[in-house]
């Protein structure tokens, strides 16, 4: 029967978890991750800020090192460390997904609207060029309904919100991490980052070269990333052995290093191989040394950061567009910073959090049994009476 097979059993969690055995496991978050992620999202803000007030720097990072790239990969890393202890944690993918939901969209629906702003009295969408504005203008409705879903990649629309072509690949992470879930899957990671490494080695760079077709740039190296993420994870937990994860590490790497080689990626027509290189081995360094290395305790005002990240990632552009720089670079940025770090503060207490408290009680009243109705009352009471032995029956006078 299809109600004993283990399919079902997944199916029955996807309706009803019984979270207890998840809940009693280790804690899958540490504070250096936390801390890794702040630094991750302040990162991408000094990328997007720097090399719009210094050329220097702005050649920099196309010839030797990313900080933005590095920031998105640590993020990609990040999110397979955690995503899977969530979802296992919880025991129930419906749950999982409206915790998601609920994470994500909301600020995300929120800096949508500024950007419209923005772009309504004439200051253009912050952090995109005249470019992007030109397409936005040619078919402005299609992209904001896009841009809602997070899902504009796939549509073939802009982005409004600069940094959110990232979330189409965490959002294909959710669908198969969910899928594999309910299949009993989700534990073979390693067969599924090997099988991902391969292909982006294939389709980013083996077939750019062989046939002239090149897939968009980490379009399948960063989901094989992030379940390399998921990998160090399982390490963690002893799940899978440190042998088998230093040779996952090995393969990651050796992608890393034949995408870049072979990408046709220019900024500015400059080839950008060793700022490619670099920037994501530096990203993977620090994400194994938070994920791995028993670290001391960290102090709170470093971990901080990485509370309000998401808000640092999203709100930056709209920092950068609506402060005027000074005269100085480095005034420029401390004065940037902290707004930013003051304005992504009120966003997390404002929007974030609510969000999330929202969810909880939702997810609380679905889970508490509730009460039969009256005509469940009195049907339980009919069955109880069928039920009942002759002679109780004869006692009351209804045998």
């Amino acid at each position: 029967m299809l109600g004993s097979t283990p399919f079902a059993s997944r199916l029955s969690m996807f309706e009803r978890p019984d979270t207890s055995r998840a809940r009693a496991e280790t804690s899958e978050r540490s504070q250096p991750i936390d801390a890794l992620r702040g630094l991750a999202a302040i990162a991408i803000f000094v990328s997007h800020a720097g090399a719009g007030l210094s050329p220097a720097y702005a050649w920099f990072e196309s010839h030797w090192f990313d900080l933005g790239k590095a920031g998105v990969m640590v993020f990609f890393l990040c999110s397979g460390f955690i995503i899977p202890a969530s979802l296992e944690r919880r025991g129930s993918v419906r749950e999982f997904w409206i915790s998601r939901v609920l994470r994500l969209y909301p600020l995300y629906w929120f800096v949508i609207a500024l950007s419209l702003v923005f772009q309504l009295v004439g200051s253009g969408i912050p952090g995109a060029d005249q470019s992007v504005v030109d397409k936005f203008m040619l078919r402005p409705v299609g992209t904001i309904v896009a841009n809602l879903t997070m899902l504009q990649p796939l549509f073939g629309y802009e982005h409004i919100v600069i940094v959110s072509w990232s979330f189409a690949v965490q959002l294909l992470y959710y669908a198969l991490l969910s899928a594999l879930f309910l299949l009993g899957l989700h534990r073979r990671t390693v067969p599924i980052a090997v099988g991902l490494s391969f292909a982006a080695m294939l389709g980013e760079s083996v077939f750019a070269h062989a046939l002239g077709v090149e897939l968009p740039r980490g379009s399948i190296s960063y989901l094989a990333s992030i379940f390399v993420g998921t990998a160090v994870y399982r390490a963690r937990r002893r799940e899978i052995s440190g042998a088998t994860l230093g040779r996952l590490l090995s393969l990651a790497v050796a992608m890393l290093a034949i995408i870049a080689i072979g990408s046709t990626t220019t900024r500015d027509g400059v080839w950008m191989p060793l700022s490619m290189l670099t920037s994501h081995l530096v990203a993977y360094g620090l994400f194994c040394g938070a994920a791995l290395v028993r670290l001391p305790e960290i102090p709170a005002p470093l971990v901080d950061p990485g509370r309000i990240a998401y808000s640092v990632l999203l709100m930056h552009p709209i920092v950068i567009t609506l402060l005027p720089p000074t005269s100085n670079l480095w005034s420029t940025l401390l004065l940037w910073f902290a707004a930013l770090y003051l304005l992504s503060s009120a966003t997390y207490r404002w929007i974030e959090q609510p969000a999330a408290a929202f969810g909880m009680r939702l997810l609380a009243n679905w889970s508490r049994p509730r009460a039969p109705t009256t005509a469940q009352q009195s049907a339980m009471g009919v069955q109880r009476e069928a039920a009942a032995p002759v002679e109780v029956l004869q006692a009351r006078g209804l045998g």
